[in-house]
């Protein structure tokens, strides 16, 4: 399930048995200039401020909760 609020950031279940009490279940997935980069988060808000610190870090405007105000 995508996230309706956050762009690159999606709910993601596990149906593995191994991970069935992983807790982190936010994911924000990003690919830039061919680099894949993706990680878990507890938390929705948590996990679109990872995709945003990652834009930055590549040297891309932010497009969630880090973006400026016009």
């Amino acid at each position: 399930m995508k996230s309706e609020k956050y762009k690159g950031v999606r709910y993601v279940e596990t149906k593995n048995a191994r991970y069935k009490n992983f807790k982190k279940k936010w994911r924000a997935a990003l690919t830039v200039r061919g680099i894949r980069w993706q990680c878990c988060y507890l938390t929705e808000r948590e996990a679109a401020t990872g995709y945003d610190m990652r834009l930055i870090k590549y040297g891309l405007d932010p497009v969630n909760i880090l973006k400026r105000k016009q």
